[in-house]
């Protein structure tokens, strides 16, 4: 991370003052709003068309009043002050309605048509809802009225601890998985049981062997992530998953002065986001991420207790109060309180100087995410076609500067039915049409066989090379070693960046180059021109023979929010010569 763009001692302490002025305006206002309510209709929608947002919309609106409510309780108990009446009386109407919800579960995680006890069912919302409502109950214990108390101890222990507890494991496919749905169930699971445990209150089994299974489950979690450290599902589901497991860890640790069992490669893990932002703050948005993630200050800094070398990414990156618009308690609660510790007893790391050249390599995972000092960031990857939330996507590249992702990764498309259903790769954004790679006799094919082959990082002088065999990423008979080669070769001083694609036309067929970006192109004297926010990419194509004739198409994305934005196709057709080679450039505006 580039040392002046990081956050330091005073930044910290300005992020954690304005971040509880917001928590406490925010919980000001909302004692006077109405919760929505949660309708059949709309929980009907996703098993009639596919919607999930009008549900969602309503359900977490309703989480954010449970979370920001009872922070600023906990707040103003733990400021040894008595805590406002009015507030806790809006409180414990919110948790009674919470508490009468018809399942905590989320429609696309539930099988109504298939199992009669479909309202038990242990997904990642009910378990975090469990997590809150105990960690509520153990924190304002003092404060809550005794039928509101053994509310939510009952309701916790129906609908999560009792159905999970005395199912044999595994109790869904989730408990034995290696990504994020693992880290947030169990971990939050984990958690209800320490802080129901604090209390007296009696677990479905006893507190050891009730944590001796959410060990073992956990183990699988973090055992999901490769030697390197990377999270194949993106930077945003690491944030979600490593915020319960490290929660858990920390309580465990804090309550019962218990060890953790850490991988031997942890640090790796833990150092994982710091790498995956540019010095504007855009973030690698590979699979389903977001360009625009940030990245939790409370996380980072119970990541940096147990790993040395963390470090906290440019402040502008950081997540606020409403960043996430699903309301995980844990997430703020430790953005609070992981924050306020580390401000006591945590350690920066020295600055050694100012890098601005940077380069990450994750030889498991395939990535190679680099920085020059010209001010361009660029990232691309190989990988398998198979990974979690996975895209058809390999030999993908993004391209930045300044804030604009000009050839960017398109991220996470609305989540419907068909999002994770069959037609999944028939969505623009999942597919390798929606992404800057070539169609090779068609688009590129999902599965385990389909994957990168040879992926290689070198550096000579201040030019990052990246190989990458993409030829085995396509239907039909797999093709040999150098069949199908990316090439790229990036600038680490001014940023430019060569892309070379070789392909042996005898066996590849017909070969099509596709590049994608959401900034409007314009053909000018041969080159593709895109402009925005006082900066120029120019992209020139070569060609083994004559230059290719461009076409430009206009598509739709459907965003993670459910709104359509533009998207463009960039595509030509790579004659017999069997090479492509195109050139792009980010320079100010004008020059």
């Amino acid at each position: 991370m580039d040392g002046l763009s990081a956050m330091d001692r005073r930044e910290m302490e300005r992020f954690l003052r304005a971040y509880a002025a917001e928590l406490s305006r925010s919980a000001a206002q909302l004692q006077t709003q109405p919760m929505p309510p949660l309708t059949e209709q709309a929980f009907a929608l996703f098993q009639e068309t596919g919607n999930r947002l009008e549900y969602e919309g309503s359900y977490f609106a309703r989480r954010k009043f449970l979370a920001i409510l009872g922070l600023e309780a906990i707040l103003q108990s733990e400021r040894k002050q008595a805590v406002d009446p009015a507030l806790m009386t809006r409180l414990c109407q919110v948790i009674e309605e919470v508490c009468g919800e018809e399942t905590w579960a989320l429609p696309a995680h539930v099988d109504r048509s298939g199992c009669p006890d479909w309202r038990i069912t242990v997904d990642l919302f009910a378990a975090e809802t469990a997590q809150t409502l105990s960690e509520l109950a153990d924190r304002l214990f003092p404060l809550l009225p005794e039928p509101i108390f053994h509310r939510m101890v009952q309701e916790v222990a129906r609908r999560v601890l009792q159905p999970f507890f005395r199912a044999e494991a595994p109790y869904s496919w989730w408990e034995g998985a290696g990504m994020n749905w693992n880290g947030v169930c169990a971990g939050a699971i984990g958690s209800a049981c320490i802080h129901l445990h604090s209390r007296g209150i009696s677990l479905p089994l006893d507190i050891s062997r009730c944590l001796a299974r959410i060990d073992r489950t956990l183990e699988r979690y973090i055992g999901g992530f490769p030697r390197d450290g990377a999270c194949l599902e993106g930077l945003g589901y690491y944030t979600y998953g490593m915020s319960y497991y490290m929660n858990y860890l920390q309580e465990a640790a804090e309550s019962l002065g218990r060890r953790p069992r850490l991988p031997d490669y942890f640090p790796a893990i833990a150092q994982f986001p710091q790498k995956c932002y540019f010095a504007d703050g855009q973030a690698v948005s590979f699979s389903d991420g977001d360009s625009r993630e940030r990245y939790r200050v409370g996380l980072l800094a119970a990541l940096a207790q147990y790993a040395p070398g963390v470090r906290f990414p440019n402040p502008g990156s950081a997540a606020g109060v409403h960043t996430d618009g699903c309301y995980r308690f844990v997430q703020l609660k430790m953005d609070l309180f992981c924050t306020a510790q580390f401000l006591r007893c945590g350690v920066f790391p020295p600055e050694n100087g100012s890098p601005r050249e940077r380069v990450s390599v994750f030889p498991d995972a395939q990535w190679c995410i680099a920085q020059s000092s010209g001010g361009a960031g660029f990232a691309c990857k190989g990988g398998c076609n198979q990974e979690p939330h996975n895209h058809n996507d390999i030999g993908h590249f993004l391209y930045e500067a300044g804030g604009t992702v000009f050839f960017p990764d398109l991220g996470a498309g609305e989540y419907t039915a068909d999002y994770f259903g069959e037609n999944r790769y028939r969505i623009l954004c999942n597919s390798s049409a929606g992404h800057s790679v070539p169609a090779i006799g068609g688009e590129q094919m999902p599965g385990p066989d389909f994957r990168c082959g040879d992926f290689s990082v070198t550096t000579e002088g201040k030019i990052l090379h990246v190989r990458m065999e993409i030829g085995s990423a396509y239907g039909g008979t797999p093709l040999p070693p150098g069949a199908a080669v990316r090439v790229v070769a990036f600038h680490l001083g001014t940023g430019a960046l060569e892309v070379t694609d070789r392909f042996d036309c005898a066996l590849c067929g017909a070969v099509t180059e596709n590049l994608i970006t959401q900034v409007p192109p314009r053909l000018e004297n041969g080159c593709v021109i895109l402009e925005r926010d006082g900066r120029t990419a120019v992209l020139r194509v070569d060609g083994a023979s004559a230059p290719p004739s461009i076409r430009i198409a206009r598509l739709v994305h459907r965003s993670h929010q459910g709104t359509q934005e533009p998207v463009y196709a960039i595509a030509w057709d790579v004659g017999r010569g069997g090479e492509a080679r195109f050139h792009v450039e980010i320079r100010p505006a004008n020059s």
